[in-house]
């Protein structure tokens, strides 16, 4: 897995990767968050994939939950994601890669 990369609001995180699968984002390995007051911006980046499209959700303050518009293609192993929004910290999390080079899953960790 390669490591999650989370940005804005001011938060600290660690522990979240991305898992890659034939070249698309399959699922996100969850780290630990907390502090979001409204749900942060994930993206996917690095290995030269593009077109990923997933959005989350949160309760209390933690992100609890991801939706798959599009696992992109082209990513060659697992990649870093990127999540950002305001006042949040957190980590831990990772991308799934389906054989087609999609992601179709983040996962793991805490949030």
């Amino acid at each position: 897995t390669l490591p999650v990369i989370l940005t804005g609001g001011g938060g600290t995180y660690s522990g979240f990767t991305a898992n890659i699968v034939n070249g698309a984002v399959t699922t996100i390995n969850f780290g630990t968050s907390s502090g979001y007051s409204t749900a942060p911006t994930v993206s996917i980046s690095g290995d030269g994939g593009s077109g990923v499209n997933i959005t989350c959700s949160i309760n209390a303050g933690s992100i609890n939950a991801f939706t798959y518009t599009s696992g992109g293609s082209g990513f060659t192993s697992n990649t870093p994601v990127t999540i950002s929004g305001s006042g949040w910290t957190a980590s831990g999390w990772v991308a799934t890669v389906s054989t087609t080079g999609t992601i179709t899953a983040i996962s793991g960790g805490t949030s």
